[in-house]
């Protein structure tokens, strides 16, 4: 029996997208983990860790973490494990639309596999901040049209957000304020 290149393809369409959500979670719990003890003053020795974050203020390779991180870090490993993920660390670059946000980050958010999607902003433009707190400086912005996919962890009335164009173009993420932003969308995701 043959197949068609077309129902080949169609078959491994699912496959292609499945793989893809894992490299990105992977990617994004990776990059959560470590930002995290890198705020602790960890230095890496990776060549990923040397080129993701910055040694040059680094402590050394035993830190201490508090307790809320040292949480959050045991979370994320236990979301590695159960989703086998593998990152390269021998790479230099690190897949993630938002890295240049999540650089100014002062919290920084964890998976959920529960995504979903205001798919055409109704709402005033709301702030986007660098952490899950009204002193954190802005980041970024949500504009009217604008489509807002959550896909981290809520942290009280916060939830990180990452922001598209209408075509999907990703443009700027962070933490939105469900208490400033009042939200109205075209069409709502998940």
């Amino acid at each position: 029996m043959r197949f068609s290149p077309i129902a080949l393809a169609l078959v491994a369409l699912p496959l292609m997208s499945v793989a893809v959500q894992a490299d990105e979670r992977c990617n994004d719990l990776w990059f959560t983990r470590n930002a995290i003890i890198d705020q602790a003053g960890y230095c890496f020795g990776s060549n990923l860790g040397k080129a993701l974050f910055d040694n040059s203020d680094c402590q050394g390779k035993s830190v201490t973490l508090n307790p809320e991180a040292q949480q959050q870090v045991a979370q994320i490993q236990e979301m590695e494990k159960q989703a086998q993920c593998r990152v390269n660390s021998a790479a230099t670059t690190l897949d993630l639309q938002d890295l240049a946000q999540r650089r100014q980050l002062w919290h920084f958010p964890i998976w959920d596999d529960y995504e979903s999607a205001c798919i055409g902003w109704l709402s005033a433009p709301a702030a986007l901040r660098a952490g899950h707190s009204p002193e954190a400086p802005v980041i970024g912005q949500i504009q009217v049209g604008d489509t807002v996919r959550y896909g981290h962890m809520v942290w009280g009335d916060w939830s990180y957000a990452m922001i598209f164009d209408g075509s999907w173009t990703f443009k700027t993420a962070g933490w939105l304020n469900f208490n400033e932003a009042d939200e109205a969308c075209e069409k709502f995701a998940g």
